[in-house]
């Protein structure tokens, strides 16, 4: 009784007529007979020799399964191919597969889908279900789907010409035939129409096999990994290089951020002296970004400005375009570019005369507009010239200012302010205008503008407010604090003297300002000496004391400052308490101060 159970149980699993159906015809068969009854495409790819015993199993078993003929039956035209015979080799560059028995579905129109073996499918019989399943759902988009990425078959180095022609990047999937990710890509990203319009209307598109072709384009370009991504220019300068398998929406996402890139300013790569003889030969202006690594502005221009297709348009067509980094290749050009903060953008003729100069980021409208300045001859140029000559209208004065506070021209300004200021009468100095002026401009404690204003104290204060009055007067009164350190013989050492006169005076006459000004420029004299024990000493005592102001900014900007500069271990662990104190205290700053922390301890 319990055999027959057992057979009975069999049979119902088994089913007594199912079977999945192997037609013996060839691949090209297979596929006119697919696209005829709508249906997908399921090989069983083997070698006859040895015979596969596990093969066998799946045949006597999961094939015979109701389930999964029914299933197999409806929606796929099974064959068999011996991939030792001819029709096996022909059959092989179909096949992204190398361990046989495989067991593949594909659709109607040859994409390969999904692929297992026979050695997985015996264990699990739902493993054969799902990847069925999954292929019909596939074959859906496919339908759907009749383009792909139009590959070209040209050399890599005649792509680059035709994308000068057409003002387009050079797309490379760089793969290679081992390649199991760049197989899919093949068959699951490329061929779908989205992609495939996007990438055939904005590229130049290339396959290259980095491992046999070009391998010197592996290493130019840093490849490392399979599948690789590269968007170049026509200069042969990398855009952007992203890999690994990827789906549609972000695949098309990396060409997006490449054209971004590429839509935006074309810096030249090479020297000052070869921009120059470029901007003379095709007639036009010299543009240079002067930067440092670590300047959070530069970075957001980099990143936000310089990339946008208006600024690109403009600036390709205006100028010869540069980036310097200050502090490497354009350190010998830092004095004669006028550079002392960053980021500094200048804009020269091709006599290497500066014609304009502003400092700072800035949108891209407000960079077109300077940059219009100075095609235009208006920029800050326009205004040295028409004062060298003469000009003094206060008007004009007040435009000239602002050109240079733009440029950072703190020497100038100065200069400029003064002459403004010698036409101004002393009961004027009270008017709004003049005391925006002076509030901006006015940084000598000993000028009569100045001096003027501490004297009147009250009568500003009554105008404009206490907080912007004893503002402008402390920060002038540190900043001639700031002002006695001295070179000479190329070295630098503090007015002891001059100072502590100085200091005396502060003393005396404005002594609700002592404290602080003595700290900060103390701690700053210090700082430009680099006297590191003097400078840690005085932030410690500060912190401790609460003498001046110790919030997390101040206290973050200290730890960096010791961090970047100084070796001393001892005075690097003090720094590295004032950051782990402050984190404890729950701050905003807590990461960045943990983290500055872990350096300094180092």
């Amino acid at each position: 009784m319990k055999f027959k159970l057992v057979i009975l149980f069999l049979f119902a699993s088994i089913g007594l007529n199912a079977q999945v159906i192997f037609k013996n015809i060839k691949w090209d068969e297979a596929v006119k007979l697919a696209q005829q009854e709508g249906k997908s495409i399921f090989v069983d790819a083997y070698r006859s020799k040895p015979e596969d015993k596990v093969r066998k199993q799946v045949y006597n078993t999961v094939f015979k399964d109701k389930q999964v003929s029914e299933l197999m039956n409806a929606n796929f035209i099974s064959i068999k191919i011996d991939m030792s015979t001819e029709e096996g080799m022909a059959f092989a560059p179909k096949l992204y597969s190398l361990m046989y028995p495989c067991m593949v579905f594909y659709s109607s129109n040859e994409d390969q889908m999904i692929a297992s073996n026979a050695y997985t499918i015996v264990k699990d019989k739902n493993i054969l279900i799902d990847a069925a399943k999954k292929s019909i759902e596939k074959a859906k988009v496919k339908s759907v789907n009749s383009r792909k990425i139009l590959f070209s078959h040209t050399k890599f180095e005649d792509a680059l010409k035709e994308a000068k022609k057409q003002n387009k990047l050079v797309f490379i999937d760089a793969y290679t035939s081992w390649c199991r990710p760049c197989a899919e890509m093949v068959m699951n990203i490329f061929n779908l129409n989205n992609v495939a319009d996007f990438y055939n209307e904005n590229f130049i598109n290339l396959k290259i096999d980095f491992y046999k072709e070009r391998p010197d384009l592996s290493k130019k370009y840093n490849v490392h990994g399979f599948p690789a991504f590269l968007f170049i220019d026509s200069d042969g300068k990398l855009v952007n290089m992203e890999g690994g398998y990827t789906e549609a929406e972000k695949f098309i996402s990396y060409g997006k951020n490449a054209i971004k890139k590429f839509s935006g300013i074309k810096f030249a790569h090479t020297s000052f002296d070869n921009a120059i003889e470029k901007a003379k030969k095709e007639n036009k202006m010299i543009f240079i970004d002067c930067y440092t690594s670590w300047c959070g502005p530069c970075k957001m221009l980099a990143k936000d400005v310089f990339t946008k297709k208006n600024v690109g348009d403009f600036f390709n067509e205006n100028f010869v375009s540069l980036k310097l980094d200050m502090e490497k290749e354009g350190k010998s050009l830092k004095k004669f570019l006028g550079v002392n903060a960053y980021p500094t953008l200048v804009f020269m003729n091709a006599d290497k005369q500066i014609v304009h100069k502003v400092v700072g980021g800035m949108s891209d409208v407000e960079l077109l507009a300077e940059a219009t300045l100075a095609t235009a001859g208006k920029g800050i140029i326009l205004y040295e010239n028409k004062f060298a000559t003469g000009e003094r209208d206060s008007d004009f004065l007040i435009d000239y200012l602002k050109m240079l506070e733009k440029a950072n021209q703190k020497e100038t300004i100065a200069k400029v302010a003064a002459t403004y200021f010698n036409g101004v009468k002393k009961k004027d100095l009270l008017s709004e205008r003049n005391w925006e002026l002076i509030d901006k401009y006015i940084t000598n404690y000993n000028s009569r503008e100045f001096k003027y204003l501490v004297s009147k104290k009250k009568k500003f204060i009554e105008k404009y407010g206490a907080k912007k009055v004893d503002n402008k007067i402390f920060y002038t009164f540190l900043r001639g604090a700031n002002g006695f350190i001295v070179t000479k013989n190329n070295q630098k050492a503090l007015d002891v003297k001059a100072y502590n006169h100085y200091m005396k005076f502060i003393k005396r006459k404005h002594y609700e300002s002592y404290v602080k000004i003595k700290f900060y420029s103390e701690s700053n004299n210090a700082l430009e000496l680099c006297d590191w024990q003097t400078y840690v000493s005085l932030i410690d005592e500060a912190i401790n004391t609460k003498s001046v102001e110790t919030g997390d900014m101040a206290v973050y900007n200290w730890a960096l400052r010791v961090n970047q500069g100084c070796k001393d271990k001892e005075l690097r662990l003090v720094a590295a308490n004032w950051a782990r104190e402050s984190a404890k205290k729950g701050s905003f700053f807590k990461d960045p101060f943990l983290k500055i922390a872990k350096e300094l301890e180092k």
